[in-house]
């Protein structure tokens, strides 16, 4: 059903990082209408925005992140100047 598809979308885009534009382009829904979803969840949910940023934050000082099994993924790429290497 549409609900199950668009939750989908939000809760895994997000996760990875999708913007507005990504998920108005998913959902075929404007711009403005993806961002006030994106608001509206992180208003919900604000121990997920705090995480992804907490996660965001270790990668810059120490260039990985590590999975939940302890295995490191290296980024040599996060603190790049260019958003698109970024």
């Amino acid at each position: 059903d549409d609900q199950r598809r668009s939750a989908k979308a939000i809760n895994f885009g997000l996760i990875y990082g999708m913007s507005a534009f990504g998920l108005s382009r998913q959902l075929g829904i404007s711009r403005t209408l993806a961002q006030e979803y994106i608001d509206r969840y992180f208003e919900r949910y604000p121990g997920v925005l705090a995480y992804m940023d907490e996660t965001r934050a270790g990668a810059r000082d120490a260039g990985y992140v590590e999975t939940v099994f302890g295995r490191r993924l290296y980024l040599p790429e996060i603190n790049a100047r260019n958003m698109q290497r970024r």
